[in-house]
């Protein structure tokens, strides 16, 4: 018992300074290569943890052996950006002016759900507020603000608060309704179809559409996969 918990007190510490060694972008957000190195030092360092009578050794070196070779690998990126762009490949654009990139959203197999909750965790909830959202390679969403999107607060000027109202939220997406969302903004499923009738728009044609309790829509079509 005595051993096993020494062992594992030493491969603990040992993965903290493999971790070091790796720097301060292995404790964020990570790259491809990366998360690989991650994910087989976690499996290494049990190794030898769940299995006494294997040497300590059989964990440390390939430990260590992985870390170098990120070292270096990262060392390389630096130098080289088409290397880097091979492992880790590019950013891209899904966000311009308000207008959603369609074709780049079905490449990284994005759904419009996922763009908005990425969106709103970013504290935007109106799609024209976006001037460029870029989906970054380690998979985050990087997004400028349009201009004047950001609005003083009344405290600020010292006016009476008017009334709470909602943004425009996605009562459709990828045209299937949210009924919990058209409650909340106490509009009906009957409402949606007249709105979809007079945009003549059918259902199997939205990507998303937005609306609010005073009734401002924002509809955006699907588009039609672009042949290569």
């Amino acid at each position: 018992m005595y051993v096993l918990m020494l062992r594992t007190v030493l491969i603990y510490f040992v993965i903290i300074f493999a971790m070091r060694l790796m720097g301060k972008k292995q404790l964020g957000e990570l790259q491809p290569s990366e998360l690989v190195s991650t994910i087989l030092i976690s499996n290494l360092a049990s190794i030898c943890i769940e299995s006494p009578e294997i040497p300590i050794a059989g964990s440390v070196v390939p430990v260590l052996l992985i870390v170098s070779l990120e070292i270096l690998l990262s060392a390389a990126c630096a130098r080289s950006r088409r290397l880097a762009t091979m492992l880790s490949g590019n950013a891209c654009i899904v966000v311009r002016r308000g207008e959603i990139d369609q074709n780049m959203l079905r490449r990284l197999r994005f759904s419009a759900d996922d763009l908005l909750e990425a969106l709103r965790a970013k504290d935007i909830f109106e799609l024209d507020d976006v001037e460029l959202a870029i989906v970054e390679t380690n998979g985050s969403l990087s997004v400028c603000k349009r201009p004047g999107a950001d609005t003083i607060k009344l405290d600020d000027l010292n006016l009476d608060k008017p009334l709470d109202r909602l943004p425009r939220l996605p009562v459709m997406v990828q045209g299937e309704p949210d009924i919990e969302i058209l409650n909340c903004l106490g509009r009906s499923k009957e409402q949606l179809e007249q709105l979809l009738r007079e945009e003549n728009c059918p259902a199997q044609e939205v990507l998303l559409l937005f609306c609010n309790a005073a009734g401002e829509y924002k509809l955006v079509r699907r588009q039609q996969k672009q042949s290569q």
